[in-house]
Formats: structure tokens, sequence, C-alpha cells
């Protein structure tokens, strides 16, 4: 009975796996894990002792002496023999791991970022070992096969080396070189002054911006007003509130993933500019502003400043010679002057109207006038027939019946302004021109 109880304790403390057993003799061995370049020893992971092992890697059955690299790498089952009993053990041999690819983000963005990295898992790790060199001698063990790294605006790109250490020690490493994205720079430009960071704008005050800088794409925000237009273009066309107060025009631009961010101050005084005018087409080339409560008109010409011929309370210009590839508008201000608190109209173009400048049959000279006027006709032909004037606003101020292949008409008593000018033939054939009194 005692020589029982001691068989079995034995075999408890060896933590047995394979087991056989006759009413005489109780045989037990457990599996074990070795290295491959481990030295040569003797193998003892049965009981009874005193027995002999047989199979892949015993080199000396009667010393029991194993060379694991004889056996090579793998799971090998080796047989124990005691008198007439025997017990199976499995022997697992391994070796260094090297580490596997390493992925994850290998191009970050630059100023902060955390970014997870793994390689493949392997069954004998006992720890993986991650660090960069080149950068604050960054060092990490982790017992999972991954790891998260916080990247900040001291980094500048390095190698990231991985490695897997189990019970034989630690493999050969992984290395991948993290390199640096450059951030965007985005900067915010208001189109009608120079570059700045502050605006003091009026209230109502409708103003264009751009953004300028290498990105892929952008989202502006705002405070203290409205896009009257798209958000995530690079053109952004804001009307400012009408409370005084601070306000900011910001913007959000990405390029490969990567952000950064400008803002813009507004001032927003107690001015008041008005609201966006529009331009009108008179005949073939009058340009007119359609806001005639304004303070101020101002015309440009492909944004600068128009230099032919503009009525006295400016509200409308005459372009001759016609450019139609021009762009127009108009800047109001119900100040005296355009240089504050003042409102662009949307450009205007004739090459968007589809109008092109008829075929005179009668043409009146000079144009703008101030005394007099004279009518001509193509055909030298004399004409008879009704002339009349008109105001802009349709009213009928001078007429006279003629017969002449030219009439000169005095307009020194009207007012300054635009007129229409009708000749209607007797057959009923109708000529019209318009004309500007100074």
């Amino acid at each position: 009975m005692t020589k029982y109880l001691y068989l079995l304790m034995l075999t408890v403390f060896l933590w047995p796996t394979n087991m056989q057993a006759n009413s005489d003799t109780i045989v037990a061995c457990r599996d074990t894990t070795v290295c491959l370049m481990q030295s040569d020893f003797e193998i003892k992971v049965c009981t009874p002792y005193g027995g002999h092992y047989f199979g892949p890697g015993v080199k000396d059955t009667v010393e029991n002496t194993y060379v694991p690299f004889w056996a090579g790498t793998g799971i090998h089952e080796v047989t124990y023999r005691i008198g007439t009993f025997s017990c199976q053990v499995k022997v697992t041999i391994i070796d260094l791991v090297q580490a596997g690819s390493i992925t994850g983000n290998v191009r970050i963005c630059g100023g902060g970022a955390d970014e997870l990295y793994q390689i493949p898992a392997d069954t004998t790790a006992v720890l993986y070992h991650w660090k960069i060199t080149q950068w604050h001698d960054f060092k990490d063990s982790t017992a999972v096969p991954h790891t998260t790294i916080h990247f900040d605006e001291t980094f500048v790109g390095g190698t990231l080396q991985a490695s897997v250490r189990n019970q034989c020690g630690e493999g050969a490493a992984s290395n991948v070189q993290i390199q640096v994205k450059p951030n965007p720079v985005p900067v915010i430009k208001n189109l009608s002054d120079t570059l700045s960071q502050a605006d003091d704008v009026c209230q109502n005050q409708l103003l264009s911006y751009y953004a300028y800088g290498e990105f892929d794409s952008c989202r502006w925000t705002i405070q203290g007003g409205t896009f009257t237009g798209p958000d995530t273009s690079r053109l952004a066309i804001v009307k400012w509130g009408t409370v005084a107060g601070n306000g900011t025009l910001g913007i959000s631009a990405y390029k490969e993933g990567c952000l950064a961010a400008f803002v813009r101050s507004v001032s927003i005084g107690d001015g008041m500019a008005p609201d966006p005018a529009k331009i009108w087409l008179f005949g073939y080339n009058m340009l007119v502003c359609s806001d005639s409560t304004a303070g101020s008109y101002c015309w440009f010409q492909d944004n600068n400043v128009y230099e032919g011929y503009v009525s006295p309370s400016g509200r409308y210009i005459l372009p001759e010679p016609l450019n139609k590839q021009s762009n127009y508008h108009v800047r109001t201000s119900l100040s005296p002057t355009c240089t504050t608190c003042y409102t662009d109209s949307e450009p205007f173009n004739f090459s968007k109207t589809g109008i092109d400048e008829p075929a005179r049959s009668m043409r009146v000279s000079p144009n703008p006038a101030q005394h007099e006027i004279e009518m001509r006709f193509n055909s030298n032909t004399a004409k008879e027939g009704l002339v009349s004037l008109y105001s802009q606003y349709g009213k009928l101020v001078w007429a006279k019946h003629i017969i002449s292949c030219e009439c000169k008409i005095d307009i020194s008593f009207l007012l300054p302004g635009f007129y229409i000018i009708d000749f209607v033939e007797i057959t009923g054939v109708k000529h019209t021109s318009r004309i500007i009194k100074l």
C-alpha cells in the first residue's frame, strides 16, 4: 500500500499528461518543449525513473541523451519503456522566431497621431518587442502582437522594429521605415485686400475669400455670418451679419488624410453695407445698376477701374468699343464713396447674353452729347417720318416730323440722363437708338 501511495504522489508532482498503469506499476509522462539549439541533455519526463527513451532525437537510450537538433523543429513522439510498461511523450522542438512583416500606416501626418502596428502572431511567443530608432529610443513590450504608438510633433521619421521572444530567446526583427507626410498649410485671403489674419467689415457686407495652399479638399466654418455659396470649395462668398461684434472665418484643409486649420478673425463694425446690386442690360451694350438708392457707384472691368463712359449719377455705363470677353461689375455703397461698407455685384459678361451689336440703319453722334445730336441714315435717300425722344422711364419728352437724310436735334433742354430716340418712317419702318445726355 505504501508503494502505491509513493508512486501516486510522484506522479502528481510531475504533472503527467500520459499515464499507463496496472496493479503493480503506474508509468506517468508529461509532454515537453525544448529549443532546437539547446545542448544535449538527459531527458527525464517520465516516472518511475530507470526506464529508457526511444524515438526522434534520442542519441543514447542507455543514458537517455536527447539531441534536439537531430529531431528538428516540430512535434515528435518519444516512447518511454520501463520493464514491460511504456508511455508516449510529445516533445515539441521550437526555434527562434523571426518576426513577420509589420502592417500599419508607414506615412503618418505630422503634428501628433496615434497609429496601430501589428505583426503575425506566433504560438510560441512569450513577448513581442517594439522599438523605434532615431526617436526618443522608443521601446515597448506587449503580450499581444500589436502596439499603438503616439507620434508627437517631435517625430520626423524613423525605423520601427518588431521582434518575437519565446523560451529560446529573441528572434530576428522585422523593420519598416515610417515617414512623416507634410501637413497642408491653408491660408485665407480676402479677394478685396492684402493677405492678413483679421478683417474690419461692415454689417451686411458681402465679401469673397479664397483659400491658398496645397490641399485636396476643404470645408469652411463661420461665426457671425453666412455662406451664400458652397462651403467646400476654395472660394467662399460670405455675407456678414447685421449685428456689430466679432466673428471668425475658418477653414479645415485635408491632404493625403492629414488635417490642418486656419482661422481669420473678423470685427463687424457699426456701418451698414447695401445688398448686392444686379446689372441690367439695356439695348446691346448699356449696363445699368439696379440699385437706385446707393450713395455711390464704382464700375470695374476685369477687376480694374472702368475707364469708359460713366453717367453723372454713376448708375450706368456705356462700354464702347464693346469687349465681349470682359467681366464688368459694380460696387455700391451707402456712403458718398465706394471705399467703405461697399458691396460688389455679380460679374456681367456680354458673351453670355447671346446679344450681338445690330447692323444699324440709323446712327446718332456724338454720343454722349451735351448740346446737339445728329441723326444719319445708311441710305442717301431722304427719310420722312416722326422722330421721338423718350426718357428711360418711357415718357415722351420731344417729337418732330422730318424729311431728310440727316437731322440735327437740339438736346440742351434735356436733363442729364439716358434717352431712347425713335424714328418711324411713313412706311412704318422703325429705327431705334439710345443717347446719353451729359
